[in-house]
């Protein structure tokens, strides 16, 4: 029986001590492109930069299709409930 307990009761702190950790999610980032015309990254195409969505307690990041597959990208700021970071 005593085993039982200790089972139990180590059980139960590995879940408590594993609980703040699932609550953590990975930070969600906004970033700002640069794209170039080229591999060389000489010649400046455009710029464009991720939109940061949130409703009901939740947010997300858009980002658009590239337009050329030679880009920067940066991060702009952390996209959180309540607003930038």
């Amino acid at each position: 029986m005593r085993k039982i307990v200790k089972l139990a009761a180590a059980s139960l702190l590995v879940t408590l001590a594993a609980s703040p950790a699932m609550a953590l999610k990975a930070p969600l980032y906004v970033y700002a492109y640069t794209y170039y015309t080229d591999a060389s990254k000489t010649t400046v195409a455009g710029y464009s930069s991720d939109i940061c969505w949130e409703f009901e307690g939740r947010v997300w990041v858009q980002t658009f299709q590239h337009q050329t597959p030679y880009y920067d990208a940066q991060i702009s700021h952390e996209c959180r409930v309540g607003g930038p970071l």
